[in-house]
């Protein structure tokens, strides 16, 4: 398991990258943030393994989370990616996750995994 979540007050902003409570296996995965919109920070989960049942492996998922469940979840700062990398992730994100305005997720980035596995296949 990675280190415990960070203290403090955290601002959050686009580009930021993190490394976050990671589940047993996962201590490579960060979490880079795309946007942040009021209170809800829009996140791509970097170099995770997500396996959902006979589906393929996920390397990345794009979420909506809480300013709040975000701190929860995150350990340390990372440097950022280089801009046309954070370019391409934003790109993607923007084009194929319509996430802006539905909702978010209020509970830490392990415990979300952990559901998003545990789902039955549709």
């Amino acid at each position: 398991m990675s280190d415990p979540p960070m203290e403090g007050a955290v601002e959050f902003a686009a580009g930021q990258r993190w490394r976050y409570r990671t589940r047993r296996g996962g201590e490579g995965s960060s979490v880079l943030v795309l946007d942040v919109t009021g209170r809800t920070v829009h996140v791509q989960v970097r170099d995770v393994e997500l396996r959902t049942g006979a589906g393929p492996v996920l390397r990345e998922i794009f979420l909506p989370i809480a300013a709040a469940a975000l701190r929860a979840s995150i350990t340390s700062p990372m440097e950022p990616l280089d801009p046309a990398e954070f370019a391409a992730a934003q790109l993607a994100w923007r084009t194929g996750h319509d996430t802006i305005d539905k909702g978010e997720f209020t509970i830490p980035l392990d415990r979300f995994l952990d559901l998003v596995e545990k789902r039955p296949p549709a």
